[in-house]
């Protein structure tokens, strides 16, 4: 079975801790997820039938995406910040309701000149 998953999220991004050294936000994105899934060439009749009765077949939607975040950036100096940002997202393929724990981590670089 390949799956593909994209999406397209916009939204507000609001910041409730600005000091110098740590700086936290809470982002709401909210747009749409496209999601592609075909079984393999090679599936017998049977185990498709199978997968089938289990809720898993070939599907090509797009729905509803939602990403609640809470991203916290960490200075390591006045150009360099390390972020970490948990977040919870939010999709419904298939008639199934989907919600996924992620993080990322990641350096942000800044532009603004502030030491």
């Amino acid at each position: 079975m390949h799956e593909k998953e994209y999406s397209y999220l916009v939204g507000p991004q609001f910041r409730f801790v600005n000091k110098r050294k740590v700086q936290a936000q809470f982002k709401l994105n909210v747009g749409g997820a496209f999601s592609k899934v075909n079984l393999d060439a090679n599936t017998t009749p049977a185990a498709t039938a199978q997968l089938g009765a289990l809720g898993y077949g070939a599907f090509t939607q797009t729905k509803f995406g939602a990403l609640f975040a809470v991203p916290v950036d960490v200075a390591i100096n006045w150009l360099i910040a390390v972020r970490i940002e948990p977040g919870l997202y939010l999709t419904n393929f298939n008639q199934s309701g989907r919600s996924n724990f992620r993080i990322g981590i990641g350096p942000v670089f800044r532009f603004d000149g502030e030491r």
